[in-house]
């Protein structure tokens, strides 16, 4: 017992050898997830603003947010018409699924332009899955797989001019 008792309780960090010590963690990427995360809740509140009714409250109306979040969707290029088709898969209740195409359409409406792309957004919900059809200009084993390859540096950039008028900082390592 007296071993134990005589043993120090804290380690100063210039007494630790120098392969024991650890490395700071990366400020880059917390700030980064930090803004992920400040952008997505600041996108589910705007969206619980439009899916509010007399019906549903805020309570009822993030979690049917959350529950759209985790729900299989299809996704479909389609340079022709110039929209991006998103297919919300239905949920198991209807009074949900009704909320939902509410909020679907007004989005819908607002024709919003996916970042780097001239394709505007189209949501609808959908009982199954639509058939894949090859195209001439997309690489058939993609189009089999659903594979869309997108270009996330606009998304990035407009993620940068968002945190420059948070806090005057960019994502990435500090120059």
């Amino acid at each position: 017992m007296g071993q134990r008792s005589a043993q120090t309780h804290h380690i100063n960090w210039a007494d630790l050898p120098e392969a024991e010590r650890f490395n700071q963690p990366m400020l880059g990427r917390k700030r980064l997830m930090d803004a992920v995360r400040m952008i997505a809740y600041r996108a589910e509140t705007a969206l619980c603003g439009l899916l509010r009714s007399p019906a549903i409250d805020t309570t009822a109306a993030r979690r049917i947010l959350q529950d759209l979040f985790m729900t299989e969707a299809d996704i479909r290029p389609d340079a022709t018409s110039g929209h991006l088709h998103i297919e919300v898969h239905r949920g198991s209740r209807p009074a949900v699924d009704r909320a939902l195409e509410n909020l679907l359409s007004q989005l819908n409406e607002m024709e919003i332009v996916f970042p780097g792309t001239e394709l505007t957004l189209h949501y609808d919900l959908t009982t199954k899955p639509a058939p894949l059809e090859p195209k001439d200009d997309v690489n058939p084993t993609s189009q089999e797989q659903g594979v869309l390859k997108l270009d996330l540096a606009p998304l990035i950039d407009a993620m940068n001019e968002t945190m420059q008028g948070l806090s005057g900082n960019e994502f990435g390592p500090r120059r």
